[in-house]
């Protein structure tokens, strides 16, 4: 079975004789009355990121496997935590994808905040590159995945993708199947 850990921590509050209150403060890490530690962090991310499920999926899973309970506002701030935490290391994710021989990429739309963006992704072996936009141009491309690839960029046959500078393109075979 899997169980989650809790910590519970107690402020101790007392009042002498003279009236003065004195009272134990929290460890200055715990902000908010209940926290999620990093490991339920990172599995929201990961099942988030890499799985895609949306935020009242992940609430009952947490609720049916694990037992505790998990608002979707958690969820989202949970998430956000993660992107600040990572975001620093997207160019050096980035730049080790770029090492590859290939790349994968994609673009597929998505609803973030109840509108509707792109979702694009740069991947192989090495890692995965994700970036949420409003645009579905070769500026974004341009902009996120630069213009200094040498390898081998494996994608559909979208204008944007067909025109990024690699060293070669490879059609993504599952597209040809389907145009058959």
């Amino acid at each position: 079975p899997i169980v989650p850990i809790f910590t519970e921590f107690r402020r101790m509050e007392a009042v002498c004789n003279c009236w003065a209150k004195t009272c134990w403060n929290f460890p200055l890490h715990l902000k908010w009355e209940v926290q999620f530690g990093n490991t339920l962090t990172a599995l929201v991310g990961y099942l988030h990121g890499a799985h895609y499920l949306p935020y009242d999926r992940l609430s009952s899973i947490f609720s049916q496997i694990l037992g505790i309970s998990v608002s979707e506002g958690s969820i989202e701030n949970l998430l956000e935590r993660t992107y600040k935490r990572t975001k620093p290391f997207l160019p050096e994710i980035l730049r080790i994808i770029k090492t590859g021989f290939w790349v994968g990429s994609d673009e597929t739309w998505d609803r973030v905040s109840g509108k509707n963006f792109w979702r694009w992704v740069w991947q192989n072996p090495l890692g995965s590159y994700f970036h949420f936009d409003k645009r579905r141009s070769y500026d974004v491309v341009s902009e996120n995945f630069g213009e200094d690839y040498k390898g081998t960029v494996v994608h559909d046959c979208y204008w944007a993708q067909n025109n990024t500078v690699a060293g070669a393109h490879q059609h993504c075979h599952p597209h040809y199947l389907r145009e058959l």
